[in-house]
Parts: structure tokens; C-alpha cells; sequence
């Protein structure tokens, strides 16, 4: 029989934009279906993540930015996948970064 391991909610940090990223120019062309609060939206959610950093490993955390953004409710699919991959350029940008 299978022990059954509860994991810890994470922190909810408060979630500040990237400030010396900016989104409107290093996302936008490569995802021309993202609008601007879209993006803005990833950058706080990416903030977030990123305020996690050395609790849990980066590879960890890029994942579950990527499943957060890409299971949105009230997203079509061809939306929240292109949601899913901004806000993993904006993580691999900000992570190059520091």
C-alpha cells in the first residue's frame, strides 16, 4: 500500500510586476495573440513564481507557471496555450536576468 503524501500549500507572495522586463516588447511579437492585460496578467503571475525561487527547484516551479497559465478557466485552448508560453518567456528571460 501506497503512503499518501499531503503536500503544503505554496505562499501566496503579493505579486509585484517585473520591473526591468518589459513585456509589451520582448513577448508581444512572438505571441500576436496575447493582448497587453494578457501579458501584463503572466508578468504577475510569473512574479509570483518567481518570488518562490530556493524553496523549490527552478524546473519545478517553470512547470507549474506553465500548467497555472495554461489550465485558466474561461480561456479557449489556442488562448491559454499562448498564455502558457508567455509566461514561460517572460520566466526564462527573468531567470537569464538574475
Amino acid at each position: 500500500m501506497r503512503a499518501h503524501v499531503l503536500k503544503r500549500p505554496a505562499a501566496k507572495p503579493i505579486a509585484e510586476p517585473i520591473a526591468d522586463v518589459d513585456p509589451a516588447k520582448c513577448v508581444k511579437p512572438a505571441f500576436p495573440g496575447v493582448s497587453a492585460e494578457q501579458v501584463e496578467a503572466c508578468n504577475v503571475v510569473v512574479a509570483s513564481y518567481l518570488a518562490q525561487r530556493g524553496g523549490v527547484e527552478d524546473k519545478k516551479l517553470r512547470h507549474r507557471l506553465y500548467s497555472k497559465l495554461f489550465h485558466q478557466t474561461g480561456l479557449p485552448k489556442a488562448t491559454a496555450v499562448l498564455m502558457a508560453r508567455c509566461g514561460a518567456s517572460l520566466w526564462d528571460r527573468q531567470v537569464k536576468v538574475e
